[in-house]
């Protein structure tokens, strides 16, 4: 059965004596006395026993782990010189090398360090070193390599391995106006346009132009347009109008040669002395 912890204020209110002596009380607080004596042995006797109880719960516990771990361990094959390779999956290159010696500078291996902890050039990708500088023409190799660039330094010069012989490459001149002109090839100048001739331009077809027509097709459609409507235009000399043709109205007044409508000759004869009737007979 549980005990309640004994606190300080329960001890104080047992033994607490009365300022005045009083044998019931005397004997009242003897009672208590004892009864906390009894109190204290039964507390500190359960906690020892509970302590007894747990450490033996703990020891049981450690021991049981204990004897678990060793069955694993004791299940394990011990490393020997002769299981090593299988253990570790690979063979050591030496006894400090944790790389198997079969990849070392192979494919799909690693790369060797050479005598000074750099990797040679051997391993490394092409782009690396695909520059290669000499001194001059001379020096270069007896036979070039593919895909590099070969640079003479006394010229500055870059060239490539064709093959059979070195080709000198040349750098772009940056912009077409430091690049020199051809004779088959030559500048889209606008001088040349409109000088340009039009052979094989055809006139056959008069239909409306196009955005997917050539500048050649859209000029032979719209020449075209013109010749098949020329006969329905009135010539400029003499021409003779049929139906009501239209013409602009003079201002009032005008002498020229204008065409005069009959706003024009209707306006006149209004502010003249001659009556209209009579002007009209008289035209």
């Amino acid at each position: 059965m549980p005990i309640d912890p004994i606190t300080d204020s329960y001890i104080d209110g047992i033994v607490k004596a009365n300022t005045v002596s009083d044998p019931s009380s005397t004997t009242t607080q003897g009672v208590s006395l004892r009864e906390l004596v009894k109190l204290l042995r039964d507390r500190s006797e359960q906690e020892l026993a509970d302590g007894v109880t747990n450490l033996a719960t703990e020891t049981t516990a450690r021991t049981t782990a204990d004897t678990n771990l060793q069955n694993q361990l004791n299940a394990l094959e011990p490393l020997t010189a002769a299981n090593i390779e299988t253990a570790l999956g690979f063979t050591p290159a030496n006894d400090t090398a944790v790389v198997h010696s079969a990849l070392i500078g192979a494919a799909g291996g690693v790369t060797p360090l050479d005598g000074s902890a750099k990797v040679p050039a051997a391993y490394l990708p092409s782009y690396v070193d695909d520059v290669l500088e000499f001194a001059n023409f001379a020096a270069l190799p007896a036979t070039g390599e593919s895909g590099k660039i070969y640079v003479t330094l006394d010229t500055n010069f870059e060239y490539r391995w064709s093959g059979t012989v070195y080709i000198q490459l040349v750098a772009s001149p940056g912009t077409t106006d430091a690049l020199a002109e051809g004779t088959v090839n030559l500048y889209f100048t606008l001088a040349r346009v409109l000088a340009a001739t039009l052979p094989g331009i055809s006139f056959s077809t008069a239909a409306a132009v196009v955005s997917t027509d050539t500048i050649l097709q859209a000029l032979g459609k719209l020449q075209a347009q013109f010749n098949s409507n020329a006969t329905l235009l009135a010539p400029l000399a003499s021409p003779a109008f049929t139906g009501s043709p239209t013409a602009p109205t003079p201002a009032a007044g005008d002498s020229s040669a204008k065409i005069a409508t009959t706003a024009f000759v209707a306006a006149a004869a209004a502010t003249s002395k001659i009556s209209y009737n009579f002007y009209q007979t008289v035209l």
